[in-house]
């Protein structure tokens, strides 16, 4: 008696214990994450922290020029091709080699030749070995993901948060050296062993020696048994690409521009409010980048009815978690700054509680945006998030000179406000093409 086929539509109790698994892994490597930031605010007082946070935001913008958005695209591509799309892997990986190595010369050509003081060009140099750390990271989860191996995604993001910490800790808790530069060198150290994890991976992906369940053989595809070269990879990659570098370029671009405009201190009072934030965020991120987006890379092919449902529900669920979670952190956000932060981020409390009003805004946003990453969508997403950024940088650059890290919160809800609307609008007026260009495109 043969075997049953392998699915990947897992009954209720199943989908549901996928999620636990994320959501517990997520959570217990959010807080490594959390806690390590809060220890380092609180041994190297707002200044350093404020250099360490700009480098730290310059090093995660620059891991998307590395990654180039090829874990989305590698969602996008299995969705559609079903298993063939492992043709499109070698391409990606020569991408990468050249994406990765452009973002390192970036960063350490700001460190020579930017704005900042002699301290902040050390860090950069420090830490430029994290860029890659962080695209690997992207990278080993999007492959385990089309495994649907959730709980070895909960583990991998546990790992590489639980490594910063296990070398951040014994620097802080003897506290005898330069905490910033020490800091930055473990940041480093921890992406050097990341990396080599994820090159094993990704070897294993070159070789086709992975299994990406749910994801058929398309036999209207003709297998012509050839890899695209790495410039036809990259003219269907660049839209991801330029998603995610957008997105980050806004969700960063207050940290990164205080320090400049502002000075070190306002950059760390900002880092400290934003970090809690950056963890209240974490639900809605799991959930769809980890768990649904392939899913809806899938049935925006196969089955629009569930991708339609998706969207009904996901964002009235996503509007009524996300104001209990901004009212909390609005009404507690004194507690909250006093317990982790201490007495030198008092001038934190305002601008937690103004990022607080984002919460909302946010859940819902990640919800309805991750339908803009199906089918032929990408394109108008690649310009609202274009659009978004360019609004960051303006009400940035209005606002931190005169009021600070408070201004920087101001200009990170207008934009939050800003992509709600521009999403809604898309899908309001494109519905009707969202739900047929899968298949148009499918055909062709």
């Amino acid at each position: 008696m043969s075997s049953p086929p392998r699915t990947s539509k897992p009954p209720p109790l199943t989908a549901a214990i996928q999620i636990c698994l994320l959501w517990g892994g997520s959570l217990t490597g959010a807080g490594l994450a959390f806690l390590t930031q809060v220890v380092l605010g609180r041994h190297m007082g707002p200044g350093d922290y404020g250099i360490f946070s700009n480098a730290l935001a310059q090093c995660m913008l620059l891991s998307q020029v590395a990654g180039l958005g090829i874990q989305t695209f590698w969602l996008s591509v299995y969705g559609r091709e079903g298993r063939q799309g492992a043709r499109w892997i070698p391409g990606c990986l020569k991408l990468l080699a050249v994406s990765s190595t452009l973002a390192v010369l970036t960063l350490l050509l700001t460190a020579a030749l930017g704005p900042g003081s002699h301290r902040t060009a050390e860090t950069l140099v420090l830490m430029a070995p994290s860029i890659l750390g962080f695209a690997a990271v992207e990278l080993v989860a999007t492959k385990l993901q089309l495994e649907e191996r959730f709980a070895s995604v909960a583990a991998w993001q546990m790992l590489h948060h639980g490594l910063r910490f296990a070398l951040i800790l014994p620097i802080v808790m003897t506290a005898t050296g330069d905490i910033l530069l020490e800091t930055s060198a473990a940041y480093s150290l921890a992406a050097v062993i990341i990396v080599a994890v994820a090159i094993q991976q990704l070897r294993r992906m070159q070789r086709k020696d992975f299994e990406p369940l749910g994801h058929h053989y398309d036999r209207a595809l003709k297998d012509t048994g050839e890899a695209p070269s790495m410039l036809r990879t990259l003219a269907h990659v660049w839209p991801y690409g330029a998603d995610t570098l957008l997105y980050l370029a806004y969700f960063q671009c207050s940290n990164i521009l205080l320090l400049y405009l502002a000075g070190d201190r306002d950059a760390g009072i900002y880092f400290a409010a934003f970090t809690i934030m950056n963890a209240a965020y974490l639900l809605p991120t799991t959930l769809y980048t980890k768990f649904l987006l392939s899913k809806f890379h899938r049935w925006a092919h196969h089955d629009q009815a569930k991708l339609l449902s998706a969207l009904k529900t996901g964002g009235t669920s996503m509007l009524a978690a996300g104001t209990a979670c901004g009212l909390a952190i609005w009404l507690a956000s004194d507690l909250i700054i006093n317990i982790l932060y201490g007495s030198g981020f008092q001038d934190a409390k305002p601008v937690l509680a103004t990022l607080a009003i984002c919460a909302p805004i946010r859940f819902v946003s990640t919800s309805i945006g991750a339908i803009l990453t199906t089918g032929s969508q990408m394109r108008m997403r690649v310009i609202i998030k274009s659009l978004c950024a360019a609004l960051c940088v303006a009400l940035n650059m209005l606002l931190i000179p005169e009021h600070g890290a408070i201004g920087a919160a101001i200009a990170t809800l207008g934009t939050e406000v800003g992509l709600l609307l521009l999403f809604s609008i898309t899908i309001y007026f494109r519905r009707t093409a969202i739900f047929r260009s899968a298949r148009t495109e499918h055909a062709h």
